[in-house]
């Protein structure tokens, strides 16, 4: 997992009361930063979640900037 990949949260996780959310529970969002095992997610609706790696599932990866 990178900046900029595309990434959707374990169902597992979704399913535990303090992650759940009633609007969108497999909310799709991009990678923002990573400092160690945490990552930021940019969602859709311009929030940013925070986490560990191990909760989200990379969906597809960026390709980033080849020179």
């Amino acid at each position: 997992m990178k900046v900029g990949d595309l990434v959707r949260l374990k169902k597992e996780m979704w399913r535990k009361p303090r992650h759940r959310s009633k609007k969108d529970p497999g909310a799709i969002g991009i990678v923002y930063g990573i400092a160690g095992k945490g990552v930021k997610v940019l969602m859709h609706d311009s929030t940013i979640r925070v986490g560990l790696i191990d909760h989200w599932d990379v969906i597809q990866e960026s390709k980033g900037n080849k020179r």
